[in-house]
């Protein structure tokens, strides 16, 4: 049920592209630092979404990683607290064994 909203939210955001392409087809002048650029709306918009978009991707994959690193740490940890854990149990028995043994 998920993946059909998905879905649908993408199509109604094509279409809305589709539509904003339609009715906006003239171009404008983009100004900026070292001149002028004449290009369509459309494609500025689009251009400004796929960059908006790569920045996004690129932040998620830099705390993606962080994450992963951080997973890493902590599975070694807990590996060592479970060997550290199996040791005091074993000496525990040891103990155990040796204080029933006694007369």
């Amino acid at each position: 049920m998920l993946r059909i909203l998905v879905w649908l939210l993408l199509l109604l955001v094509f279409l809305a592209g589709v539509i904003f392409t339609l009715y906006n087809p003239h171009p404008i002048t983009l100004y900026y630092v070292l001149g002028d650029l004449q290009i369509r709306l459309a494609i500025l918009v689009l251009f400004s979404l796929i960059m908006g978009a790569v920045l996004g991707v690129l932040f998620s994959l830099h705390w993606a990683m962080k994450l992963r690193y951080q997973n890493h740490r902590l599975r070694k940890a807990q590996q060592q607290s479970t060997q550290e854990i199996e040791q005091l149990n074993a000496q525990l028995r040891a103990q155990r064994a040796a204080i029933n043994t006694l007369p």
